[in-house]
This record gives C-alpha cells, structure tokens and sequence, in this order.
C-alpha cells in the first residue's frame, strides 16, 4: 500500500507573493537619543559643579590671604629664604628634610615674593595646578570626563578644610604636584610613550623622593 504525503493547506499565488522571505528580518533602529541626552545633562551638572567650587575654593582662599605662617611653613619658607640669600643648606642653617625642598621654596619666594598674602596666593596658583592634574590623570585613567570633574572637586573641597593643613604652604602639596607630573606622561597607550615622557617621569619622580621620604 503506497503512502500518502500531506503537503498542508493550498496556498494562494496572491498570499504567496504578499509574503516576506523568512530570514529577512528588518533590523530596529536603535534608539540613542535618550541615553546620549542622559551624558549630557551629566556632563553639563559635573561642570557647573566644578565652577561653583571653584568659585567657593577662590572666596574662601580670599578671605585667609592674610593668615599668620604655620609653624612648619614658616620654617621651610626661611630655609628657602636662606638660601637666595647664599646660605648653604645643612652649614649655615640646620634642617633635617631633603635638600630639594629648599630649592623648590627657594623658587616660591622668587616667583611670589615674602609676604604672607602673596606665598598664600602662591599656594592658592598651586592648588589649582593640582587640581588640573587630578583632572588629567583621571580623565586618562578611567577615560571619563565625569571621573575627572569629580577628581577636581573632591582636591578643591579638601582644599577647603583646614583640618588638612590646607591654608598653609606646606612641602605635601609640591610632593603631589611633583608626583602627579611623573605619573601623567605615564598614563598612556605603551606604544604612544615616548623617550621625553620617560625623562619627564623620571626627574619628577626624584624631586618627589628630594622632597619627602615618607
């Protein structure tokens, strides 16, 4: 007895030709708008609060311009002072930190002069310095602008605090500028490293051990 074969209902030449081939699917068009205006507004509250703290750090900065020397600023001050004025470190004056910190506040004095109000604008020029390097760094490291305004901000509003020292001329803040400036040239692809970066990298990280050791 032969087997029958049931071939299904009888389809219409017109529903035939109506028919999309299957395996052709028409791809969705992905929607970005939102997402793309979400980074925005990010973006724009991350920059808006950078610019009030910077505002508030500048204010505040302002009104302590005329603060007394710390008793450690105004010793390191001295000894930078001492050696403009042809004094040998370790002879003529007597400290126990690295020699490199001499020159360095040697070089504060030329730039801003003896008077605590200008050394305070000194500190404030520095500060922001750091801050621009924070920036750098971390836009580098993490590749978001939003992790470097909030690297900025979080040095600015520490800054604020005076519980840190950070009213004061103090040897900590050129450590981290020196620091950050050896680090920076470092934060790239291997193959865009170059010999400069290296020479860079180097000389600052031997101010930062002429600096501090600890």
């Amino acid at each position: 007895m032969a087997k029958k074969s049931y071939l299904g209902p009888t389809i219409s030449p017109e529903v035939m030709a109506n028919r999309k081939p299957e395996g052709r699917k028409t791809p969705r068009p992905v929607q970005t708008g939102p997402v793309q205006k979400s980074l925005d507004y990010t973006k724009i509250l991350w920059v808006i609060s950078l610019c009030i703290v910077v505002l508030t750090f500048l204010y505040v900065r302002y009104t302590q311009l005329s603060l007394p020397l710390d008793r450690d600023e105004g010793s390191l001050l001295y000894s930078g002072y001492s050696l403009l004025h042809g004094k040998i470190p370790y002879v003529d004056f007597y400290e126990i930190k690295p020699p490199g910190i001499f020159a360095v506040y040697a070089l504060f004095h030329l730039l801003f002069g003896y008077g605590n109000e200008m050394l305070h604008i000194g500190l404030i020029v520095t500060q922001l310095g750091i801050a621009l390097l924070f920036f750098k760094a971390a836009e580098r490291m993490y590749h978001s602008r939003n992790a470097a305004y909030m690297a900025a901000v979080t040095f600015l509003l520490l800054c604020l605090n005076p519980y840190f020292l950070s009213f004061a001329v103090m040897s900590e803040y050129f450590f981290i500028l020196f620091f950050l400036g050896a680090v920076l040239p470092l934060l790239k692809n291997p193959e865009e490293i170059s010999d400069r970066d290296y020479v860079i990298s180097g000389l600052c990280f031997g101010m930062t051990a002429m600096i501090r050791q600890h």
